[in-house]
C-alpha cells in the first residue's frame, strides 16, 4: 500500500536511504533494540505522513518520505527524553501531535 511504503521511505530517509526495504530494516532493528523506542518512531512516522497528505504537499516528497523522516526523529526523541515510563499514553500522545506539526 502506498501509505505503508511513504511511511518506511521516511524511516528509510533517517540513514539517508530512499527505500522501503531500508526503511523496514531500520524499523526492525529499533523495535530489537527498544520496543518503545521502535513504536513511537513508527507512530511519528505514519503522523508526519498523514499530516503531509491531508495538508495537500507536494506529493512527490511525501512518496519519497521526505515528510515523514522528521516525525520519526521526533518519535525517537520524546521515547528517551520525556522521562515518562515506556507504554504511557502521554508519551505516545506527544509524539503522534509532535510529529504532526
Amino acid at each position: 500500500p502506498p501509505f505503508l511504503d511513504e511511511c518506511l521511505r521516511g524511516v528509510g530517509q533517517v540513514i539517508f536511504l530512499n527505500s522501503p526495504a531500508s526503511g523496514a530494516l531500520t524499523l526492525a532493528a529499533l523495535v530489537y533494540g527498544d520496543p518503545w523506542l521502535g513504536a513511537l518512531a513508527a507512530a511519528g512516522t505514519a503522523s508526519a505522513t498523514a499530516t503531509a497528505r491531508v495538508a495537500g504537499l507536494d506529493a512527490a516528497a511525501i512518496s519519497a518520505g521526505l515528510y515523514g523522516y522528521n516525525g520519526c526523529l521526533v518519535g525517537c526523541a520524546f521515547a528517551v527524553f520525556l522521562g515518562l515510563p515506556a507504554g504511557s499514553p502521554a508519551a505516545a500522545a506527544a509524539a503522534v501531535g509532535g510529529a504532526a506539526l
